[in-house]
């Protein structure tokens, strides 16, 4: 069996030409894009798993149903969204799921039902120019924690 090679390549270690490069905004774009799917992906598991779609489909519970059908997750990290989504439900926002984002929300769960709004809006309102949500909310507990001590 004869292996096709690139013409246009002298040697198999010659450097392959560079993708097209994107633009600024094709690439803030794809930002909002992959945000938007993750947040759609946190709501999307958490009505099947309410609805418990997993039984539908011939599963005992949600963990053999992903171990089986979703490739791309593990379990464990289905589980972990399921609970930060739990939490982002308890925090009264009354806006769509994956508002929070799943790494704030991580931060988020090793306090008290009654500070996590708290925190979380303060970080969202008090944003220093540029900074991320994430960032401010990191900043804000670390503050925190400097003035309870």
């Amino acid at each position: 069996m004869k292996v096709k090679t690139n013409p246009n390549r002298k040697y198999h270690f010659d450097k392959l030409p560079f993708p097209q490069k994107l633009t600024i905004e094709e690439a803030e774009n794809s930002v909002v894009k992959i945000n938007n799917l993750l947040a759609a992906t946190r709501q999307e598991l958490t009505d099947f798993n309410d609805r418990r779609g997993y039984l539908l489909l011939g599963y005992k519970n949600m963990p053999a149903f992903v171990q089986s059908r979703i490739e791309e997750m593990s379990p464990r990290y289905i589980h972990s969204l399921l609970n930060t989504t739990k939490l982002e439900k308890s925090m009264g926002l009354n806006m769509p799921i994956g508002t929070v984002p799943y790494r704030a929300l991580m931060l988020l769960k090793s306090f008290p039902i009654e500070r996590i709004k708290e925190l979380w809006l303060k970080a969202s309102n008090q944003r220093l120019t540029g900074e991320t949500r994430f960032s401010a909310l990191r900043r804000i507990i670390q503050a925190n924690r400097v003035t309870e001590r």
